[in-house]
């Protein structure tokens, strides 16, 4: 495999026009594609990158790095020179909420970072990864629809699956290895979660108000936990409703 790519077309889906935009990383496995059915609810209210980190898609042949504090890293530089002088906020689902935290953490006193968005997660100190690398692949497969980790077609498409797996072992390990930071942003922080996500306690995802010193608003959601895949719709209505709660950051006009 290749080195990691900092080029902003390897790591953003597109090149957006002058001016705010809202960064999303998706779930372990997930690339730019995960991102398309927000991306087209939020749209024309919210420009949106979809973040697509290596070993997927058409970053396929490079190797992710050894950490998730390392990609973090790498994201970091990355979201820099494509967003300039431009406002923006990052948006992570699932365990993407982690890489984005990190992401800001590392962002912090750049300028440009109105805020962060942390969709289905719970608070980095509270989480607690169930270790996957010793998993049979059958195992891997049940354990993967039980807590809905990709898509239903995807399951149900051997060829699909097949080529999403490595993938997504290989996120799932950065994510098994993860020791947070202790930093505490000052940016507002949005935290959302569906009442009817088995995997998550509201206590947990509430734990969110300890990493900002800033504003905090905790939102749920009527769904379970694949609402970024399911109910778009839903997930952008409460980034757009929580819009003022990130000033200045600017809607589209």
């Amino acid at each position: 495999m290749t080195k990691v790519s900092t080029s902003e077309s390897a790591w953003f889906s597109k090149k957006e026009p002058a001016g705010a935009r809202l960064y999303v990383i998706p779930q372990a496995g997930g690339g730019a594609a995960s991102v398309t059915p927000l991306r087209r609810a939020l749209e024309p209210r919210v420009a949106t990158v979809a973040v697509r980190a290596p070993f997927r898609e058409s970053r396929l042949a490079e190797s992710l790095p050894g950490s998730l504090h390392a990609l973090a890293d790498d994201l970091t530089e990355a979201i820099s020179a494509h967003a300039g002088e431009e406002s923006f906020l990052i948006l992570g689902h699932c365990s993407g909420a982690l890489l984005a935290y990190e992401t800001a953490v590392r962002l912090a006193g750049r300028g440009g970072m109105r805020g962060l968005v942390v969709s289905a997660q719970v608070a980095p100190e509270r989480f607690a990864p169930v270790p996957t690398r010793s998993m049979s692949p059958g195992a891997f497969h049940a354990y993967v629809e039980e807590h809905e980790l990709v898509p239903r077609e995807v399951l149900d498409t051997p060829a699909l699956w097949e080529l999403l797996r490595p993938t997504l072992r290989s996120d799932l390990r950065l994510y098994e290895e993860y020791r947070p930071s202790s930093h505490v942003l000052d940016v507002p922080v949005l935290a959302l979660h569906g009442v009817h996500d088995a995997r998550l306690h509201a206590s947990d995802v509430a734990a969110w108000r300890s990493r900002t010193c800033a504003d905090f608003q905790h939102v749920t959601l009527a769904r379970s936990h694949d609402y970024l895949d399911s109910r778009p719709e839903e997930l952008a209505g409460a980034v757009v409703a929580a819009l003022p709660h990130f000033a200045p950051f600017p809607p589209c006009p």
